[in-house]
Formats: C-alpha cells, structure tokens, sequence
C-alpha cells in the first residue's frame, strides 16, 4: 500500500484499539530513505571486466586491457514486480500503465532502468514542449510543474554494476537475478546492446542485423529473425566441432538469446527500432557524401546559403 494509506491504516486502528502510534512515524513512513530501501540489496558477483589495480609504470599506457573475472559489488532490485505495483500506486497509474526496461553502458558503469507512465502522457509532453516554446508562451497547469512519469526525473534503477562492460556473460547473469519475465513490458536498448541481447556478433560481422539475416551488400530481401531461429543458430554454434565454429556459418548468432519469447515471434515485434542511432548515422552518412562532393568549398557554400 501506499504510504498515505499505511499512515491511514495506522491512524485507524490507533482509535479503534484506543492506543498510541510509535513516535514520529508519520516522519517516518514519509521519509524518502525509507519508501524503497527495502526493494534493494547489493550483491557480489562474479563478472567479466577489467583490473582495477593501481597503475604501473612498467606497463605501456597502449596497452589492450584484457577481460578477466572480477568480483564486483552490484546493486540490485529483488522484487521488479513488487517495486513496479508500487510505484503504479504512488503515481495513481491504471493498471494499463506502460513498462519501459532500458539497458545501456557508459560512464564506467552498466544500468537496468524501469519507467512507468501512463498511455495518456503524450498530450503531457506535448504540453510541456509548448511552454518551453518561445512561440508560444503559455502559463503552466498544475499537472506540467511535476515531472512527468516518462521523464528522467522519474527513471528507477533495478541494476548498476561499476566498471563493467556491455558483454553477454554480465548482462545474462544480472538479468537472471531481475527475473523480468515476471513483468510485462518492452525494452529500450541501443544497437549494441540488441546484438548482445540477441546472443550475436556485433554489427562489424558478416550478419548484423538483429531483425533479418541478411548480409553486404544488402541488394535482396534476407528472412526475418525469429527467436526460434536465434536458438536453433545458437545450438549448432555451440555443437560444431572448434575447426568448423566459423560465426557467419550460423548466421554471426554465438549464445542463445536472453528472451524467454516462443519460437515463432519474430524479434522485429519485441525488440523496437533505435531510432535515435539509426538517424544519426543515416545523416551522418549523407553529410560525409555532400562534405566529398563539395570539397574544399563546403564552408564557403554554407555561408552562402545562410541569410544575412
């Protein structure tokens, strides 16, 4: 229950019973510290990532940093389904409330996040994007100076684990302690990660694609990915003698994907499309062909086209 109802609950039996409440316990049920301390603990695990050692000067500042198993302290959910009814309860959320699992590495760590919004909350952020127009000056409503659900500011951490990278034997065995499955909900990962989630390759090999099997130079249309496909490919890859263990034979798939989906489900309906990386590279791309084309007057070419 919510805190407001735990304290309601409380108040109630106090009159009922014609007894007294433990001191300060409304400071206390409404203490930030206290509300979700009780979803989290900190695990040692065993994981694949770098030595931490102090640095010595012998050792050649180039040098390629070798992964090896190292013990790491992990902080982690142990409850994801319980955590996420709470927090339906205290934001007041139907039960068609949207569940948003984003993986993702960076600054020396490796994040499990949930966000939880309502449906509705596109006309919120839609509001929200008109008041910081300048165009349209509008005084905020009492529902736009909170932040919205689907924001940062509302963003939970199931997982954190310190300098560990995006590698399939870390995501795998964090995973198996979130026991997602439990909940239902979509993920948010980029490129990499839906490789590494795919138990494949990354996108330097033969077959990148986490959707389709296709291949360079990409002239015919390839069959879809199936979580069915990703496990018979994994299977073969992992029964194959070590001389005939060549990745692009079996379609660049060398672990079982970490989904519990049937066979028959095509990852192209889990797994959506990262558009934000696949839009900076498509206009990455065009800007380095019209940077060749123009040459040396690029610069003076847009100067040209920018109005005065």
């Amino acid at each position: 229950m919510s805190k407001s109802k735990a304290l309601a609950q409380a108040k109630f039996f106090k009159e009922v019973t014609m007894s007294k409440l433990e001191p300060y316990l409304k400071e206390f049920i409404f203490n930030s510290e206290t509300s979700i301390s009780d979803f989290f603990e900190v695990k040692t695990l065993e994981l694949l990532g770098y030595d931490e050692d102090a640095e010595d000067d012998s050792i050649p500042v180039n040098k390629k940093k070798v992964l090896k198993k190292v013990k790491r302290e992990v902080l982690i959910c142990n409850d994801v389904p319980a955590l996420a009814l709470f927090l339906i309860q205290e934001r007041e959320l139907n039960d068609n409330a949207i569940v948003k699992i984003g993986l993702d590495g960076g600054r020396g760590s490796f994040k499990i996040c949930m966000s939880i919004h309502d449906k509705n909350e596109k006309e919120l952020e839609d509001e929200m994007a008109n008041l910081n127009s300048p165009k349209k000056p509008k005084k905020a409503s009492k529902t736009t100076k909170e932040f919205l659900n689907s924001g940062v500011k509302k963003v939970m951490i199931l997982a954190l684990a310190e300098n560990v990278p995006e590698k399939y034997e870390n995501v795998q065995k964090i995973l198996e302690l979130l026991d997602l499955e439990q909940l239902e909900h979509c993920v948010a990962i980029d490129l990499k990660l839906q490789n590494v989630m795919c138990g494949m390759q990354g996108h330097s090999a033969t077959h990148p694609c986490c959707y389709c099997e296709g291949s360079k130079p990409w002239d015919e249309p390839a069959a879809l990915r199936t979580f069915g496909s990703l496990r018979e490919d994994a299977e073969a890859f992992a029964a194959a003698e070590d001389k005939d263990k060549i990745p692009k034979n079996f379609n660049n798939v060398v672990h079982p994907p970490l989904f519990n989906h049937p066979d028959d489900v095509e990852v192209l309906d889990v797994i959506p499309l990262a558009e934000l990386h696949l839009m900076l590279g498509i206009t990455n791309t065009l800007l380095f062909r019209v940077n060749t084309l123009i040459g040396d007057n690029f610069v003076s070419i847009v100067t040209c086209m920018i109005p005065s």
